[in-house]
């Protein structure tokens, strides 16, 4: 069996995972990378999953904390054209009602957006084959 791998990415049988984790897509840290940078690792990624800390209303006190939102890790898998998107990361104060409206959006965006990308909330123990 080969693998590659790609930073926080493995491409192995054909299939990619791309893991990007304590990010912040809407603040560049010293040293960090840009938005498009992100783009570029990510493109074609049959998953990627995201931190997805914060919602909007959430971040702007938060910004540079190192954590991303649902919004932006979701951009960021429209713009990859990922197959699969998995946010993760979630708030600890967050209740599953909230993730549940946040999916929900999401669907309508990527509908909105013209995308096949399925979407989900990554939780503890699960197993997700590609």
């Amino acid at each position: 069996m080969r693998r590659r791998l790609r930073d926080s990415g493995f491409t192995e049988g054909g299939k990619s995972f791309a893991f990007l984790t304590d990010n912040e897509l809407g603040f560049v840290h010293p040293g960090g990378k840009e938005f498009g940078d992100y783009v570029a690792f990510s493109r074609g990624a049959d998953l990627l999953v995201h931190d997805a800390d914060y919602t909007p209303a959430e971040y702007p006190r938060r910004r540079t904390w190192g954590h991303s939102t649902w919004e932006q890790a979701l951009d960021l898998g429209l713009r990859s054209e990922v197959r699969a998107l998995g946010l993760f990361h979630h708030n600890q104060d967050r209740y599953d009602s909230e993730l549940d409206r946040i999916l929900a959006e999401c669907a309508r965006r990527i509908r909105r957006a013209g995308s096949k990308m399925k979407c989900f909330a990554v939780r503890e123990g699960q197993e997700v084959k590609l």
